[in-house]
């Protein structure tokens, strides 16, 4: 069940070189919250799934996690949110190799 209190955004940036994902999570009342991030990219060298996670207060829009990837990249980058066992939030950003975001299949 999604929590309206609870916000998950993905921000992505073209620096020259690579592509920076950034991930923010807050909630409204401040409260602590796990977090999962995961990254699928496909790229020159080959295939990448990362995954990392983590805790937050919740307390501010600061930056829980940055991942770099090749300028060259296209992919899809998953942030779930959750309160214990329960998904509170989410958000999905796929990208092609112009760095530009794509649609997700929700969005078309």
């Amino acid at each position: 069940m999604i929590d309206p209190d609870v916000i998950a955004q993905l921000d992505l940036n073209r620096t020259e070189q690579r592509l920076e994902v950034s991930a923010v999570v807050m909630s409204a009342p401040p409260r602590p919250l796990r977090w999962r991030l995961m990254v699928q990219s496909r790229g020159p060298g080959g295939t990448s799934n990362v995954s990392q996670g983590g805790t937050t207060g919740g307390a501010s829009s600061e930056r829980i996690s940055t991942t770099t990837l090749s300028a060259q990249s296209s992919g899809i980058v998953t942030l779930l949110v959750f309160d214990g066992e329960r998904e509170v939030a989410s958000d999905n950003l796929s990208f092609g190799p112009s760095g530009e975001p794509t649609p997700t299949a929700s969005e078309r």
